[in-house]
């Protein structure tokens, strides 16, 4: 009892030690400062070994055009001078190589021989956001022995975890990481040469509303106790598409740093509030003049939230969609979307199932789904996959796709991806042309993060590629998205679908998606 007090004591104590240096040191960097000029070349960052001849690759794969987009350029040197910061784009804008490569040359990652030994640990809320990321860092390191990515329900090696440069996982598998005594040694021996701290997707692993527990809080705690010894100081790097005040505030008493906001978008700030003012002009009944509606925005977007440019939003309402029970219904549901699949005839297609109950309740399993849709769509000439699969066969996020060579595992087959809303987050599917969402969402940031799979940035490219997002979902539902559309910027359109053929006798219309 007695030791249990007094371990009990001492994270109390520092976790007090750590909001008060928390505070002083948010109170300095108030202060105005000049923001660091942008990178507008990867070739500044003059790196070396593996990650040299990565990039050298994507020059060559994209006719030497493979140019830093905005979100990279910002934020390459302010992370290569050690500064803790938050990255805020839009979705597609290429965030994962935003802070992987400028890491790996501050780190010395790039170097020829790197030794064993802890250097940078990122958290990730989702698997298959885990695995993709898993996959940039080894193709940097040019070997998988440098990147260890913890699986869940995987047997973890003592000496696989020293020899480690870059650690990957969620929180609750790094947090299992302290459930065996001979594992939690090693890993604390691990962290104390912790440098940087990242963590993408932040706002989703905000605790819920009401929740006595926080797995990232807890898991922050470890790491400021396991580098106490130097001030528990390590840098702190965040990324998301939407990250508000509270997002930051949390964090910033999660980790004891304050973080300095790096934003870059397709549009400014004043150019942005120009066009979400435009489409919240309404006619006076009275007069018949133009007046602005007056909409306050939710909290749970920062002011400064865009979606991709070249997106076109459509819906189809379909009121016999859901069930009582707020699951989808299968039967009614696959119609429609092979009406809206073969009205776009994209190459690439995601299909994002969103339902209003919760995880524990629908499982994780595809399988009805998948069943139907397979059974609909192959004779039409489509493959259909699970984002799951997908990840395993899709380009590395970054990586030049050409748009000819992305329809799929099988030939030239269309590709139709099926998920669930709550797996897709940060994810970068290459050559989506389209997206379908089925169900209800139930915030203006979950839309943001669903729609953003397309219309995404690609080497090569100086602006987003087009895309179309399709949503079909009930009249209520219907008029939530519309007003979502004046908060984000976006005009919400009704679509038409074309009828399916029970036996299609004509070849798939593919290749008319124009991608200029």
């Amino acid at each position: 009892m007695a030791t249990a007090a007094v371990a009990a004591a001492s994270v109390v104590a520092a976790s007090r030690a750590r909001h008060s240096r928390r505070r002083m040191v948010r109170a300095q960097a108030r202060k105005p400062r000049q923001a660091d000029p942008p990178m507008k070349e990867f070739e500044m960052l003059k790196l070396g070994g593996p990650a040299a001849r990565w990039l050298f690759e994507q020059q060559q794969a994209c006719g030497g055009k493979f140019l830093p987009t905005p979100i990279q350029a910002a934020s390459m040197r302010p992370i290569i001078n050690g500064s803790s910061v938050a990255l805020q784009a839009p979705t597609g804008t290429g965030k994962t190589l935003a802070y992987m490569l400028p890491l790996w040359k501050r780190l010395g990652l790039d170097a020829k021989l790197v030794e064993p030994g802890l250097r940078m640990v990122v958290i990730i809320p989702f698997e298959d956001l885990m695995f993709q990321v898993g996959g940039v860092a080894a193709s940097l390191a040019g070997n998988d022995d440098s990147i260890f990515v913890l699986r869940p329900n995987q047997e973890i090696s003592t000496e696989r975890l020293a020899k480690a440069n870059v650690v990957i996982g969620t929180p609750s598998v790094f947090l299992k990481l302290h459930e065996q005594p001979e594992l939690e040694r090693q890993w604390l021996e691990c962290l104390e040469g912790l440098e940087t701290v990242v963590i993408d997707e932040a706002d989703c692993l905000l605790p819920p509303g009401g929740a006595k527990t926080w797995e990232l809080g807890e898991l922050l705690e470890h790491f400021y106790r396991a580098t106490m010894h130097r001030g528990g100081q390590y840098q702190v790097v965040i990324a998301s598409a939407s990250i508000d005040a509270q997002t930051l505030e949390l964090l910033e008493d999660g980790t004891g740093l304050f973080l300095n906001l790096v934003s870059a978008g397709a549009l400014s700030d004043e150019e942005l509030n120009v066009k979400k003012s435009a489409l919240r002009m309404v006619t006076d009944p009275k007069s018949g003049a133009l007046r602005l509606r007056t909409m306050p925005r939710p909290s749970t977007l920062a002011p400064n939230v865009e979606l991709p440019e070249g997106l076109t939003h459509k819906v189809s309402i379909e009121d016999k969609l859901m069930s009582r029970d707020g699951s989808i219904n299968a039967e009614l549901a696959i119609e429609p979307i092979a009406e809206a699949i073969w009205t776009l005839s994209p190459r690439r297609c995601l299909v994002l199932l969103a339902e209003r109950r919760p995880p524990t309740e629908r499982g994780r399993s595809l399988g009805k789904y998948l069943k139907r849709m397979r059974s609909r769509l192959s004779p039409l000439g489509f493959q259909v996959v699970t984002v799951s699969a997908t990840v395993q066969l899709t380009h590395l996020p970054g990586s030049y796709v050409d748009p000819d060579d992305s329809a799929g595992a099988e030939g030239d087959k269309p590709l139709v991806i099926v998920g669930r809303t709550e797996s897709i987050r940060g994810l970068d599917l290459a050559g989506l042309d389209a997206v379908v969402i089925v169900g209800s969402l139930s915030t203006a940031r979950e839309y943001l993060h669903m729609a953003g799979r397309t219309g995404r940035f690609e080497p090569g490219r100086r602006n987003p590629t087009n895309g179309t997002v399709i949503s079909l979902m009930t009249k209520p539902d219907a008029k939530t998205l519309k007003r979502w559309g004046q908060e984000l910027g976006f005009v919400l359109e009704p679509i038409r679908f074309q009828p399916v053929p029970v036996k299609p006798s004509v070849r798939f219309r593919l290749g008319t998606y124009n991608y200029n």
